[in-house]
């Protein structure tokens, strides 16, 4: 998935609501596809979850468990 890639690359220079964004359109798209359960949504769900503890909202984090 090209977001997914594109999302990895702007969380490396530190965009981190750019990644975010990107994370989340790959997500839904995923979802939309290939269901909530599919490995490829549990990945990008991971990355999201990932992307939000990195940027110090481990609070957040949480969230995307639940």
């Amino acid at each position: 998935m090209s977001r997914d890639l594109y999302a990895q690359y702007l969380m490396s220079l530190g965009h981190h609501q750019k990644a975010r964004d990107q994370f989340k359109q790959a997500y839904d798209i995923s979802c939309e596809v290939n269901g909530e359960t599919d490995e490829q949504s549990l990945v990008l769900l991971n990355s999201l979850g990932k992307m939000k503890f990195k940027s110090g909202y481990s609070q957040c984090t949480w969230g995307f468990l639940k």
